[in-house]
């Protein structure tokens, strides 16, 4: 699935209206993060496969004014103790 076919599908979804009900982060602060607001178990965590090839990758937390760089084991750690289901696909 390519990035634009991605978006479309989350568009007509109403991601904009689940991203504040299931994360608790408004639209241009998505960040895999959001599932450490706790507010939504069933939230899958989808991460570009590609990342883990990256020294580090940059995340929002849970707003788009900041950035951290974490490494791809320290990200993957941090979500799966927030218990949210966590895996990765090829963009």
């Amino acid at each position: 699935m390519g990035q634009e076919e991605l978006c479309r599908l989350l568009d007509s979804l109403g991601i904009a209206y689940r991203l504040v009900e299931h994360l608790g982060v408004q639209p241009g602060s998505v960040t895999p993060l959001g599932v450490l607001n706790g507010l939504d178990p069933a939230v899958t965590v989808v991460l570009d496969e590609d990342l883990k090839q990256r020294e580090q990758v940059a995340v929002h937390p849970n707003v788009n004014t900041a950035t951290l760089y974490l490494l791809w084991e320290d990200l993957i750690t941090v979500l799966e103790e927030a218990e949210n289901p966590v895996t990765s696909i090829k963009l």
